[in-house]
C-alpha cells in the first residue's frame, strides 16, 4: 500500500476524488455544503459539537444561544480543533 498524505481545500480534494487522481479524502464537513452533493459516496467517521467563541464587548455574547445566521456577518478570525483549556 502506498500513503500520501497532503492537505489541500475541500474543493481541490473533491475534485481530485472526481478525477482519480485521489483514492480517498478526509473532510471536515462545517454543515450543510452544496459542493458535497456529488456522485461521491461518503461516510461520516465522527461527529462532534462545535464551540464558537466571541468577544465579551460583542452584543452577542449576552445571549444563550449564537444564532447561526450571525456567522454570515462575522469575521471567523482562528479555528482550533483543540479542546478549550479553562
Amino acid at each position: 500500500m502506498k500513503l500520501k498524505i497532503t492537505e489541500e481545500s475541500i474543493e481541490h480534494l473533491i475534485s481530485d476524488v472526481s478525477l482519480g487522481i485521489l483514492d480517498l479524502a478526509y473532510i471536515l464537513d462545517y454543515g450543510s455544503q452544496e459542493f458535497l452533493n456529488t456522485k461521491l459516496a461518503y461516510q461520516t467517521v465522527f461527529q462532534s459539537t462545535m464551540l464558537i467563541d466571541t468577544s465579551k464587548l460583542d452584543p452577542l455574547s449576552a445571549q444563550t444561544v449564537f444564532p447561526l445566521a450571525a456567522l454570515k456577518t462575522k469575521p471567523m478570525l482562528y479555528y482550533s480543533p483543540k479542546k478549550p483549556t479553562t
